[in-house]
């Protein structure tokens, strides 16, 4: 099926292709974020002929949804995914089905491999990555070798389980995640070069930038702040305690935020000093761990709760952008963005979808860490 700019779409349920027309479809989408363990999908479908009769429409069926500029281009792929859940109402001529599913990595998603490996963090990442059928990798190293327990986590729950505890200096932040290209990632978010790396991606409303390597006309914008509860939660004067067998106990209650996408952080300066706001107790250190194991914790919390603001943008064409890329933005709404600042986004989720208006739409969530403040070590 060939929608707006040209762009291919084709859908295969249980293994059979499903006749995708302007009134056989609502709309399909499929959805990736830095903060989930896999990609997900969401189908509407209006089945006019019975299609779904002979389908087992049952936990872990097969669902294939390929998308590109066409199929002769190297961007047409085939996404494959499984259903999680499945309702149907009826309609005049049929019944209209919602489907939800998630990459098909069941491994990843359910297994709990109950074993130890041995290495820096970054180096386990890969190695249950490789386990789970992920060939392709984009890992940044760690400085935290130590023996790692999966307890009764899953393969995907013990990539977070590493990324909450990973450390690299007093300023990285570790996040993981999977793109429905099947590719793990395994970043640390605040490692950006000084200067805006060159060739970039603009995404733009009215004039694109000759500089940047590809530029995308943003024809939707809005924006959204989760600042409140990120600051009650790990803003001000957030204290990790961790008692020792010693009998001494060590306090994590700094952390060192380093300006590298822009030069703001939505914090309230008078609310630093009034007091603490949050204090939280972790197990005895028995001296098994890395050392920084607990303080990477407390690190990794609290500079995730700083990159609190998103640009959701909306663009009707195909773009070549991925989870975890550093992009730069317009927007006029708030004055415009001008190309030679260092404004920096970090690419924390996409959505790409079709709908039976024959428009193809990507949208993206690009985060930042909010206003000016000349804070850079924060209680």
């Amino acid at each position: 099926m060939i929608v707006k700019d040209n762009t291919q779409v084709s859908l295969r349920i249980g293994g059979i292709p499903y006749p995708m027309t302007n009134t056989t479809f609502e709309d399909v989408c499929t959805v990736q974020n830095a903060c989930t363990i896999l990609p997900t999908c969401r189908l509407i479908l209006n089945d006019t002929t019975n299609f779904f009769s002979s389908i087992d429409l049952s936990d872990g069926c097969p669902i294939s949804i390929a998308m590109g500029r066409s199929k002769n281009d190297k961007t047409y792929k085939a996404f494959d995914y499984i259903l999680t859940d499945v309702s149907s109402i009826d309609i005049s001529n049929g019944k209209q089905y919602v489907i939800y599913g998630i990459l098909n990595n069941f491994k990843w998603l359910r297994v709990k491999p109950h074993k130890a490996y041995t290495g820096t963090s970054s180096i386990v990442a890969k190695q249950i990555a490789t386990e789970c059928g992920f060939t392709s990798t984009n890992i940044d190293s760690t400085d935290d070798s130590q023996v790692w327990m999966t307890s009764n986590l899953s393969y995907g729950q013990f990539a977070q389980y590493l990324s909450d505890r990973a450390y690299v200096d007093e300023n990285s932040m570790i996040m993981t995640s999977v793109d429905e290209n099947s590719i793990f990632y395994y970043k640390n978010i605040t490692t950006i070069p000084e200067s805006f790396p060159k060739p970039y991606t603009y995404f733009y409303q009215v004039k694109p930038d000759s500089s940047a390597k590809s530029n995308y006309r943003v024809t939707g914008i809005s924006h959204s702040k989760d600042i409140g509860i990120a600051n009650q939660m790990y803003g001000y004067d957030y204290n990790l305690i961790n008692p020792r067998l010693s009998g001494l106990t060590k306090m994590s209650n700094k952390v060192n935020f380093k300006k590298n996408y822009s030069n703001k952080l939505e914090i309230n300066e008078s609310n630093l000093n009034m007091g603490n706001v949050r204090t939280e107790y972790c197990p005895p250190d028995c001296g098994n761990n890395h050392d920084f194991y607990n303080q990477a914790f407390y690190k990794n919390k609290r500079q995730r709760a700083f990159y609190s603001s998103d640009t959701i943008i909306q663009c009707e064409e195909y773009c070549s952008v991925n989870l975890f890329d550093i992009v730069r933005c317009e927007d006029t709404e708030i004055g415009g963005i001008n190309p030679t600042e260092d404004v920096y986004f970090v690419v924390t989720g996409k959505t790409r979808m079709v709908t039976n208006k024959l428009a193809y739409v990507e949208q993206y969530v690009l985060t930042s860490t909010g206003k000016n403040t000349s804070n850079s070590s924060l209680r």
